[in-house]
């Protein structure tokens, strides 16, 4: 995980370069301002521009090299930062606060790389330790606070959902020495139901409370016996049953892992076979419901379209998806539905490049988005016909998945086309056999031409498909037809497309890919 993670620092380098390119170099400070406290003062006249600045006068500052966009005399945009005591940060600035995307060193070694919303973590983003720790998930106003993973440096792990720091809701939770837990947790705690299995074998279900067995659960160990009944502070405790590998059954008190007394059948008190036959079914039942709390856990935190927010107080959310560019002048293609309810939309290019991107037309019929970029010189890839490709055609997938995991680089995959129509012979898409994850959205499926074919879009529900027909899919993935793409660019006098390449124009697919790469961009929406 900390390999992975660390992809994701290479980032930092060029964060505050996005529009350096546009903006012309700031004019030297005003030395007949006589403080700078507040980004005041000498810088004044600083707008629209790129400068660089040494505070001097403010005393929380004193010393820190500021560089990036400047506007209304203040920091506004990419930039970077050098602290005296070496914390350093590269990414969106508004005045004095980390504000966007960025990265931010610790001078003892920490690193965070994600989202930031008026100088604290806020949204995605993953944290590296000095120790090893490694986090990755969501934040808010500073905490880790949604759905996120949590490895430790001696090999434990967490997955679940965080409150203010702290485990909380569903979860699971691998133990350095093999052991496992599946299900509630409460302020850091295994707090509610849950399964819990030693790396030994032995297997418990039921009720925790403060991070102990409490309450009525089963306990099957691996030699066979078992213990089905109450539990406190983590010991056999209350009414119960012990049944022993070859069947004998002891039905007693017990306190504290000790048997108190048996229980006589005659008692009002006595456990019927009946009940502990119920007893068991209840547990049964908490345990599926648990599985499937868990599943559904882990299809929806990969998702690259969160839910819509109610409001603006809800924890805010990025979407993370692919795009290509289309012309030499910065006309950029995508899915509705990574743009969709968005509105700050960014575009990163492989070289390194950040841009803000305007949102110039959309086709929520067919999954379409048009976004924009201020840039010149751009490389870009044809359009080809759809209308011409026949089952069978060899197509490539080019994108970004998963980025906060696999990295920052583009991914390549290989397949066919399937078929020439999608689910239920829906003839807007094509089906192709291209291995997709969440994040490739938007992305290009093109030909061993060079040309685009398809606009990346969905792929058949493993859960869906698991669920309703007991089966999961093998790479059935969907691409929008790029003939609906021709149409809404028609409409659109302002776009120039080059025209598509020549048949067996590149020899070697690395060849084409080569030419392809360079137009892919990652996109990302809040």
């Amino acid at each position: 995980m900390r390999r992975v993670a660390a992809l994701l620092l290479l980032v930092a380098a060029s964060l505050w370069a996005r529009g350096a390119d546009e903006l012309p170099p700031c004019p030297p400070p005003d030395d007949t301002k006589q403080q700078d406290f507040g980004w005041s003062g000498r810088t004044w006249h600083w707008n629209a521009c790129r400068g660089e600045y040494v505070i001097l006068r403010n005393k929380e500052l004193r010393g820190t090299v500021v560089k990036g966009e400047w506007r209304a005399g203040q920091p506004d945009g990419q930039g970077s930062y050098l602290k005296p005591d070496g914390e350093q940060y590269a990414g969106g600035l508004r005045s004095t606060q980390k504000h966007g995307y960025g990265e931010l060193i610790f001078p003892h070694g920490d690193r965070y790389v994600g989202e930031f919303k008026a100088d604290q973590y806020h949204g995605e983003g993953i944290y590296l330790y000095a120790n090893g720790d490694v986090h990755v998930g969501s934040y808010q106003n500073g905490w880790r606070h949604g759905r996120g993973s949590y490895t430790f440096a001696n090999g434990a792990s967490y997955i679940g959902e965080f409150s203010e720091d702290r485990f909380h809701g569903q979860g699971a939770y691998v133990f350095a020495d093999g052991d496992k837990y599946a299900g509630e947790f409460r302020d850091g705690k295994r707090d509610g139901v849950g399964s819990y299995v030693t790396a030994e074998g032995d297997k418990y279900i039921g009720e925790f409370k403060d991070d102990l067995m409490d309450g009525y659960g089963s306990y099957q160990f691996a030699s066979g016996a078992k213990y089905v009944g109450g539990f406190r502070h983590g010991q056999f405790h209350g009414e119960g049953v012990f049944i022993t590998a070859d069947g004998r059954r002891t039905e007693a008190l017990w306190e504290d892992n000790q048997l108190v007394r048996e229980i006589d059948s005659s008692e009002a008190n006595a456990l019927s076979q009946q009940e502990l036959e119920e007893e068991r079914r209840q547990l049964a039942d908490e345990r599926r419901q648990l599985e499937e709390a868990r599943r559904d856990f882990e299809a929806t935190r990969d998702r690259d379209k969160p839910p819509a927010r109610a409001s603006d107080d809800d924890e805010p959310r990025t979407v993370a998806g692919s795009g290509f560019i289309i012309t030499t002048d910065g006309y950029i293609v995508t899915n509705y539905h990574v743009v969709e309810g968005r509105t700050e939309v960014t575009v990163r290019t492989i070289d390194g490049k950040t841009y803000d991107a305007s949102i110039v037309r959309l086709d929520d019929q067919h999954d379409l988005a048009l976004l924009k970029i201020r840039a010149n010189g751009l490389a870009s890839v044809p359009i080809g016909e759809s209308a011409n490709i026949k089952r069978g055609t060899a197509v490539l997938v080019g994108g970004f998945p998963q980025v906060m995991v696999q990295g920052m680089e583009p991914k390549i995959t290989d397949g066919i086309i399937s078929s020439l129509t999608g689910i239920m012979d829906d003839a807007t898409v094509f089906q192709m056999s291209n291995p997709i994850q969440p994040g490739n959205s938007g992305g290009p499926l093109f030909t061993l031409d060079g040309n685009v074919i398809g606009i990346v879009s969905a792929k058949l529900s493993d859960k869906v498909m698991l669920r309703e027909f007991d089966s999961i899919p093998q790479n059935v993935n969907f691409a929008v037809k790029s003939s609906y793409l021709l149409e809404l660019l028609k409409e659109i006098r302002s776009v120039r497309l080059p025209p598509p390449n020549p048949k067996r124009k590149y020899r070697a697919t690395e060849d084409v890919v080569g030419a392809v790469e360079p137009a892919l961009v990652l996109i990302i929406a809040r």
